[in-house]
Protein backbone atom coordinates (compact mmCIF):
# COMPACT_ATOMS: atom_id res chain seq x y z
CA UNK A 1 0.00 0.00 0.00
CA UNK A 2 1.19 3.19 -0.49
CA UNK A 3 2.24 5.73 2.23
CA UNK A 4 0.14 8.93 2.19
CA UNK A 5 2.77 11.84 3.43
CA UNK A 6 1.25 14.73 5.77
CA UNK A 7 2.95 17.38 7.04
CA UNK A 8 2.34 18.71 10.49
CA UNK A 9 3.88 21.92 12.01
CA UNK A 10 5.75 21.85 14.75
CA UNK A 11 6.39 25.24 16.30
CA UNK A 12 9.50 23.37 17.74
CA UNK A 13 11.14 21.99 14.81
CA UNK A 14 10.46 23.93 11.49
CA UNK A 15 8.56 21.39 9.32
CA UNK A 16 8.54 17.38 10.42
CA UNK A 17 7.37 14.73 8.01
CA UNK A 18 5.20 12.18 9.04
CA UNK A 19 4.81 9.05 7.12
CA UNK A 20 0.66 7.43 7.33
CA UNK A 21 -1.06 4.55 6.14
CA UNK A 22 -4.61 4.98 4.52
CA UNK A 23 -7.01 3.62 6.56
CA UNK A 24 -10.00 1.65 5.43
CA UNK A 25 -12.96 3.57 3.46
CA UNK A 26 -15.84 2.16 5.13
CA UNK A 27 -19.15 3.09 3.67
CA UNK A 28 -21.96 4.42 5.76
CA UNK A 29 -25.64 3.83 4.94
CA UNK A 30 -27.67 6.43 5.27
CA UNK A 31 -31.12 6.06 7.13
CA UNK A 32 -34.81 6.53 4.92
CA UNK A 33 -36.45 9.65 6.39
CA UNK A 34 -39.24 8.24 8.53
CA UNK A 35 -42.63 7.90 6.48
CA UNK A 36 -45.50 10.77 6.91
CA UNK A 37 -48.31 9.52 9.74
CA UNK A 38 -51.34 10.66 9.25
CA UNK A 39 -52.89 12.15 11.62
CA UNK A 40 -55.63 10.21 13.31
CA UNK A 41 -58.92 11.11 15.48
CA UNK A 42 -61.77 13.39 14.98
CA UNK A 43 -59.68 16.52 14.05
CA UNK A 44 -58.53 17.08 10.56
CA UNK A 45 -57.02 20.41 9.23
CA UNK A 46 -58.68 21.03 5.79
CA UNK A 47 -57.03 24.00 4.03
CA UNK A 48 -59.10 25.18 1.05
CA UNK A 49 -56.88 28.04 -0.79
CA UNK A 50 -59.81 30.91 -1.45
CA UNK A 51 -59.31 34.56 -3.28
CA UNK A 52 -57.63 36.27 -0.18
CA UNK A 53 -56.74 33.49 2.52
CA UNK A 54 -56.42 30.08 3.41
CA UNK A 55 -59.59 28.88 4.65
CA UNK A 56 -59.40 26.99 8.00
CA UNK A 57 -61.54 24.17 8.87
CA UNK A 58 -61.01 21.40 11.81
CA UNK A 59 -63.91 18.84 11.74
CA UNK A 60 -64.77 18.35 15.70
CA UNK A 61 -67.49 15.85 15.00
CA UNK A 62 -71.27 16.34 15.54
CA UNK A 63 -72.82 19.42 16.93
CA UNK A 64 -74.42 19.35 20.10
CA UNK A 65 -77.98 20.47 20.87
CA UNK A 66 -78.94 23.94 21.81
CA UNK A 67 -77.13 26.32 19.27
CA UNK A 68 -78.96 29.98 18.84
CA UNK A 69 -78.01 32.75 16.74
CA UNK A 70 -77.70 36.85 17.46
CA UNK A 71 -77.63 39.13 14.59
CA UNK A 72 -76.53 42.88 14.84
CA UNK A 73 -76.36 45.44 12.54
CA UNK A 74 -72.82 46.75 11.92
CA UNK A 75 -72.24 50.04 10.00
CA UNK A 76 -68.64 49.17 9.95
CA UNK A 77 -66.81 47.61 7.19
CA UNK A 78 -66.07 43.83 6.58
CA UNK A 79 -62.97 44.35 6.76
CA UNK A 80 -62.09 46.44 9.73
CA UNK A 81 -65.10 44.22 12.33
CA UNK A 82 -62.98 41.00 11.60
CA UNK A 83 -60.25 42.39 12.46
CA UNK A 84 -62.04 43.61 15.77
CA UNK A 85 -63.10 39.46 15.69
CA UNK A 86 -59.66 37.71 15.66
CA UNK A 87 -56.68 39.99 16.57
CA UNK A 88 -55.46 40.13 19.99
CA UNK A 89 -56.04 43.94 20.14
CA UNK A 90 -59.41 43.95 18.53
CA UNK A 91 -60.78 41.18 20.85
CA UNK A 92 -59.55 43.02 23.84
CA UNK A 93 -61.15 46.15 23.14
CA UNK A 94 -64.29 44.55 23.48
CA UNK A 95 -64.73 40.97 24.65
CA UNK A 96 -62.47 40.57 27.61
CA UNK A 97 -59.56 42.09 29.43
CA UNK A 98 -56.47 40.98 27.68
CA UNK A 99 -55.80 37.75 24.57
CA UNK A 100 -52.29 36.17 23.51
CA UNK A 101 -52.13 33.82 21.20
CA UNK A 102 -49.16 31.09 21.59
CA UNK A 103 -49.10 27.76 19.61
CA UNK A 104 -52.97 28.65 17.68
CA UNK A 105 -54.40 29.01 21.05
CA UNK A 106 -56.12 31.76 22.31
CA UNK A 107 -55.98 32.66 25.96
CA UNK A 108 -59.01 35.23 27.18
CA UNK A 109 -58.63 37.19 30.47
CA UNK A 110 -61.22 38.58 32.44
CA UNK A 111 -59.99 39.92 35.55
CA UNK A 112 -58.71 36.65 37.00
CA UNK A 113 -60.89 34.42 35.11
CA UNK A 114 -58.75 32.67 32.20
CA UNK A 115 -60.31 30.39 29.08
CA UNK A 116 -58.17 28.93 26.14
CA UNK A 117 -60.00 28.39 22.68
CA UNK A 118 -58.36 27.46 19.55
CA UNK A 119 -59.88 28.52 16.26
CA UNK A 120 -61.33 25.63 14.35
CA UNK A 121 -62.91 27.49 11.49
CA UNK A 122 -61.25 30.73 9.84
CA UNK A 123 -62.91 32.44 6.47
CA UNK A 124 -61.21 35.69 5.91
CA UNK A 125 -63.63 38.46 6.14
CA UNK A 126 -66.38 36.36 6.76
CA UNK A 127 -66.38 33.98 9.30
CA UNK A 128 -64.03 33.04 12.88
CA UNK A 129 -65.42 29.51 14.83
CA UNK A 130 -63.70 29.04 18.25
CA UNK A 131 -63.91 25.97 20.20
CA UNK A 132 -63.15 26.14 24.05
CA UNK A 133 -60.56 24.02 24.54
CA UNK A 134 -61.89 22.15 28.12
CA UNK A 135 -65.16 21.67 26.20
CA UNK A 136 -65.73 17.89 25.20
CA UNK A 137 -69.08 18.73 23.77
CA UNK A 138 -68.22 20.11 20.12
CA UNK A 139 -69.54 23.00 21.40
CA UNK A 140 -68.30 26.80 20.18
CA UNK A 141 -68.88 30.33 19.60
CA UNK A 142 -68.62 31.87 16.22
CA UNK A 143 -68.51 35.00 14.77
CA UNK A 144 -70.29 35.56 10.99
CA UNK A 145 -70.30 38.42 9.03
CA UNK A 146 -72.38 38.10 6.42
CA UNK A 147 -73.52 41.53 3.50
CA UNK A 148 -77.48 41.85 2.89
CA UNK A 149 -77.16 42.31 -1.22
CA UNK A 150 -79.78 45.09 -1.52
CA UNK A 151 -79.18 47.57 1.57
CA UNK A 152 -75.46 46.47 1.21
CA UNK A 153 -75.43 46.41 5.40
CA UNK A 154 -73.14 44.51 7.66
CA UNK A 155 -74.20 41.94 9.97
CA UNK A 156 -72.56 40.40 12.61
CA UNK A 157 -73.93 36.98 13.61
CA UNK A 158 -73.11 35.59 17.10
CA UNK A 159 -73.43 31.76 17.11
CA UNK A 160 -73.86 29.95 20.74
CA UNK A 161 -74.99 27.36 22.49
CA UNK A 162 -77.20 27.02 25.44
CA UNK A 163 -78.63 23.75 27.27
CA UNK A 164 -81.79 25.70 28.27
CA UNK A 165 -84.18 28.85 27.92
CA UNK A 166 -82.81 30.26 30.72
CA UNK A 167 -78.99 30.03 29.47
CA UNK A 168 -79.90 31.61 26.55
CA UNK A 169 -81.80 34.14 27.75
CA UNK A 170 -78.79 34.68 29.51
CA UNK A 171 -75.81 34.03 27.28
CA UNK A 172 -77.93 36.54 25.12
CA UNK A 173 -77.92 39.41 27.27
CA UNK A 174 -74.37 38.91 27.85
CA UNK A 175 -73.71 39.03 23.95
CA UNK A 176 -75.96 41.96 23.87
CA UNK A 177 -73.64 43.89 25.89
CA UNK A 178 -70.70 42.53 24.83
CA UNK A 179 -71.73 43.83 20.93
CA UNK A 180 -72.79 47.17 22.47
CA UNK A 181 -68.96 47.60 23.29
CA UNK A 182 -67.44 46.45 20.02
CA UNK A 183 -70.51 48.97 18.37
CA UNK A 184 -69.19 51.93 20.56
CA UNK A 185 -65.42 50.81 19.80
CA UNK A 186 -66.27 50.94 16.37
CA UNK A 187 -68.37 53.69 16.26
CA UNK A 188 -71.27 51.99 14.87
CA UNK A 189 -73.75 53.03 16.39
CA UNK A 190 -76.74 54.83 13.84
Amino acid sequence: KPLIVVKKPNPAKPEQVIAVKPEKIVPVKVPKPPKKVKPTGPRKLVPVISKKSIVIDIKTGPEPKGRFELEYVVHSSAQILFEFLTTPSGLSEWFCDDVNIRNGIYSFKWEENEQLARVVKLIEEKQVRFHWVDKTDNSYFEFRIERDDLTNDISLIVADFAETEEEKASSSLLWNSQVAKLMHVLGSYA
